[in-house]
């Protein structure tokens, strides 16, 4: 599991709330978890338990013209796009970050590069 340990992150962990995250409608609403006091470029950062997780790789790989995939496994969540392929140290991709919330294991998916949305459960804008 790859946690950040780093005083940015204990800042931002402590105030996490729930709720939905989606992009332009492309996953419906995930439920997840962020600080929304922290935002990248006015964009959400939420974490996702492992059931949102599954949600983004089934649609993400289905995606043709930008290859990429995700690879669940004991050591966690890897993200892996074919034109950054040759700077992975590692078969797999990139590990994403994760945290434990509420006792469960919640994964960085996208956090400062996606451009997550706040949503409400049925998927508005909030």
């Amino acid at each position: 599991m790859a946690t950040p340990d780093n005083e940015w992150w204990a800042r931002r962990s402590h105030a996490l709330k729930a709720g939905y995250f989606d992009i332009d409608g492309q996953f419906g609403p995930l439920r997840g978890v962020h600080n929304p006091l922290h935002r990248w470029n006015g964009f959400a950062t939420p974490y996702f338990p492992i059931e949102s997780v599954l949600r983004v790789k089934e649609v993400v790989e289905q995606e043709q013209d930008y290859p990429q995939k995700f690879t669940i496994d004991d050591e966690g969540v890897w993200y892996w796009v074919e034109d950054y392929a040759d700077e992975y140290d590692d078969p797999r991709g990139r590990l994403e970050a994760s945290i434990e919330f509420d006792g469960v294991t919640m994964y960085d998916i996208g956090n400062g590069g996606w451009c997550w949305d706040e949503v409400t459960e049925s998927g508005g804008y909030v």
